[in-house]
């Protein structure tokens, strides 16, 4: 059984969040409007030409134009953006993704925010092989 239920389209449920942060743009990259982006996703796959992604608290809706690995990270380049200026307001910015284009996860493995509010226990379990 997954641990994930099927969820209805529309607003998220309480205490779900809108939007999963994929991202953060550390700084400007060259001369032509790419951004180095430090990862926060383990699907950095996602993050191809044609995705839609948010930038900061407004959620300012941004398309990628141009995507490749560089170092650490990833660079970007958005749709109407080519300039080091014209970039450089998302520095520090965290990128999202919309809550319902995530990617489904394998049974077992869950998002941060599926976690928040559930009890943890832990269990002790004795060595008697000593």
């Amino acid at each position: 059984m997954s641990g994930h239920a099927e969820k209805p389209a529309g607003s998220p449920a309480a205490g779900e969040p809108a939007f999963l942060a994929v991202g953060k743009v550390r700084r400007p990259h060259g001369v032509v409007g790419d951004v180095l982006v430090e990862i926060y996703t383990d699907f950095p796959e996602r993050l191809q030409p044609r995705t839609m992604v948010y930038a900061g608290e407004n959620h300012l809706p941004l398309t990628i134009c141009r995507q490749r690995i560089h170092n650490d990270g990833v660079l970007l380049a958005f749709d109407g953006f080519n300039t080091p200026e014209q970039v450089g307001r998302f520095r520090n910015q965290i990128l999202y993704i919309v809550r319902t284009d995530a990617s489904e996860l394998p049974d077992g493995e869950y998002y941060f925010h599926e976690l928040l509010g559930l009890t943890v226990w832990m269990r002790l379990v004795k060595n008697l092989g000593k």
